[in-house]
């Protein structure tokens, strides 16, 4: 499977991601990507005690629900509702406790103090409870919307919208409401929507529209698409913030308005010490002012601007970026984000032994391709260069028995054994195997194919070339196999069907995956019939996710969902020959084997290993339902008593007043 590792800039990126979650979740590995999985019920619960926010009640109101104790969930919800929690998720607590009237009296609250769409929304919701529920008692026809808000709701599938709004029949002022709505989404990859915008929005509606294909405020391209726009429109238009004046002026070629304003923020920001926002300023006009700033007081900002002129200059000014790393490790001496400049660094060492020992360092860290390739570099050349001091020895030692055997005094035969010995030490200090080193880069990491083309020249030059296609064979990832059989025309018949698809599916041969059409699983499927490969499959309500199980968290947005929906396999034979080897695996990888075991039928082993993790994770119902679930198969199916969750209880200070 192709998939690129995480970049540390990405990480980054998603601290504050991350950190709305990690109350409940932390971050484990599989496959040496990261993920997110729930802590340990005690964990949890004392995490949610110690914030005493009004969020955390509602969490541990559910927490305690589903541990089984009632009176105190109760407590909690009360507390949620007085502190002015949201009814809506009042509404969805008691719906998983199926008491509908409640449930229903906590939404029609939640929708009395809100707009007309959020107000239909929750209708919808209602009727869908009701219907799905056969709730005969409820009147259905409280909460019918109307055609305009039911076309609204169904914006998320083009489809629906699309089909909806050609079997009903629309006023004037509909039409008008309809092409404001629509002028508020990013329509460029929706060609139905786009349809039924254009015949009837105007050009002010349409500038609008033009207005939100700007990605972010770092798209000049956007941004001088709309202005573009509404200059041939004839549209004077209003300047909503000072990056939009920015641009605006830059795209008038006015350089002394954009002087003057860059110049004002740059002075501004700089005497606030407001880095956040001149970072942004740096990233829309590349000004080297801003950056010399930015480096000199945060340690993010200091490896950007060590990266830019690295990328800038490279080896044409490398006293500069020495310099600029010297000063970078002086000011952050013990940074846990130092390899990102060692990662620049390696590039101006010209010794093998210190590009060896700082490649390898950084591979420590995090893997990344061209590290790697340098890493491999050096010891090739490593190893080269101690082959040759080893024949130096050998020469020098074959003189010095030559030697010996001449007439001599006793104190020189003692002066040749001990230089003797000195050099055969030599060779031993040094040793490297471009080889081994090589296998286990492959082996251990998603690589780059540059780096399987250096073992293929690697056989090539030491004639066993015979051993290339047994070697990508052996390998746990069997992208580079299949890439190399279909190449050559090689027979894919010891490959498997799902390693097949999957190899299709992340290398976009979509056209190859109809042929597997019974065998996909329902996201590709899903992923397909949006192509336009298959047709929809009718009745399916559940929100579709199309990523694969170690996609990096800061993605998911709904990641509950996603891991613990039991009508999704996630964890590939691949992915399981790599974790079941391992001496020790964490919580998430042995949820995924009891997991996978169940979905091959082998409930024995899938029970020995959710019992390694079922007592830590009692408020997890996800995790409890799976154990019910292999219990249930082990008995043939029988019913089993649920699980007991109360005999988990933890001894914890209860405050509710």
């Amino acid at each position: 499977m192709k998939k690129n590792l995480i970049s540390i800039l990405v990480i980054i990126l998603s601290i504050n991601i991350y950190s709305m979650y990690e109350t409940k979740y932390t971050s484990l590995e599989i496959d040496n990507q990261k993920i997110l999985f729930p802590v340990q019920t005690s964990i949890y619960l004392e995490n949610l005690l110690y914030l005493g926010t009004v969020e955390s009640y509602y969490e541990l109101a559910v927490a305690y629900q589903n541990l089984g104790f009632e009176n105190i969930s109760q407590n909690y919800i009360k507390k949620y509702e007085d502190n002015k929690g949201n009814f809506e998720l009042i509404g969805d607590y008691y719906l998983e406790k199926l008491n509908y009237t409640k449930a229903l009296e906590y939404y029609e609250k939640y929708a009395d103090s809100k707009s007309q769409f959020e107000k239909d929304r929750v209708y919808l919701k209602i009727k869908d409870i009701i219907i799905e529920n056969n709730l005969h008692s409820m009147n259905i026809e409280n909460y019918n919307i109307n055609n305009l808000s039911q076309l609204k709701l169904l914006i998320n599938d083009e489809n629906l919208f699309y089909n909806y709004y050609y079997d009903n029949t629309w006023s004037s002022s509909d039409k008008n409401e309809i092409a404001n709505f629509l002028s508020n989404y990013n329509l460029s990859n929706k060609s139905l929507l786009k349809i039924i915008f254009y015949n009837i929005s105007n050009k002010y509606q349409k500038l609008e529209n033009e207005r939100q294909k700007i990605a972010s405020i770092y798209d000049k391209n956007g941004y001088f698409s709309y202005f573009n726009y509404a200059k041939l429109q004839d549209i004077n238009i209003e300047l909503r913030d000072i990056y939009e004046e920015i641009y605006y002026y830059d795209y008038i070629g006015d350089k002394v308005q954009y002087n003057r304003i860059i110049s004002n923020l740059i002075n501004q920001y700089i005497f606030s010490k407001d880095y956040d926002k001149l970072n942004i300023l740096y990233k829309i006009t590349n000004n080297n002012k801003i950056l010399y700033n930015l480096a000199l007081n945060n340690e993010i900002y200091f490896i950007n601007l060590i990266e830019y002129f690295h990328s800038i200059y490279g080896l044409s000014n490398r006293d500069l970026v020495l310099n600029l790393i010297n000063n970078y490790n002086i000011k952050f001496p013990n940074s846990k984000k130092k390899y990102l400049v060692d990662k620049i660094l390696i590039f101006y060492i010209d010794d093998y032994l210190e590009k060896y020992e700082l490649s390898n360092k950084i591979l420590q860290k995090t893997y990344d391709n061209e590290i790697a390739y340098i890493y491999l570099d050096s010891i090739r050349n490593l190893e080269f260069l101690s082959q040759e001091d080893a024949d130096k020895i050998i020469e020098k030692n074959d003189y010095i028995d030559n030697q010996s055997k001449s007439i001599v005094t006793e104190e020189e035969i003692e002066k040749i054994e001990e230089n003797h010995n000195e050099d055969n030490n030599i060779v031993i200090e040094t040793s490297y195997n471009y080889e081994d080193s090589l296998v286990d880069i492959i082996t251990k990491f998603n690589v780059s194919e540059n780096i399987i083309e250096l073992y293929k020249s690697f056989l090539i030059e030491k004639n066993r070339s015979n051993e290339y296609l047994p070697f990508l064979e052996s390998l746990c990832n069997k992208d580079h196999y299949i890439s190399y059989c279909l190449k050559y025309g090689i027979s894919l018949n010891k490959i498997s069907n799902k390693d097949l698809i999957l190899y299709y599916f992340f290398n976009e041969k979509y056209e190859n995956l109809i042929q597997y059409k019974s065998e996909l699983s329902d996201e590709i499927y899903d992923f397909m019939a949006e192509k336009g490969y298959f047709e929809k499959k009718n009745g399916n309500k559940n929100e579709k996710i199309n990523i694969d199980l170690t996609t990096n968290f800061s993605e998911i947005d709904n990641f509950q969902y996603f891991y613990f929906n039991n009508n999704k396999k996630y964890i590939t034979e691949k992915l399981f020959n790599k974790v079941i080897v391992k001496d020790f695996k964490n919580d998430a990888e042995i949820y995924f084997l009891a997991k996978y075991y169940l979905d091959i039928s082998d409930y024995k082993k899938a029970k020995e290993e959710i019992d390694l993790i079922v007592d830590k994770y009692a408020s997890e119902k996800n995790i409890v339902d799976l154990y019910n679930e292999i219990e249930k198969k082990l008995n043939n199916d029988k019913p089993i008593e649920n699980f007991d969750f109360k005999k988990y209880e933890y001894n914890f200070e209860y405050n509710y007043n």
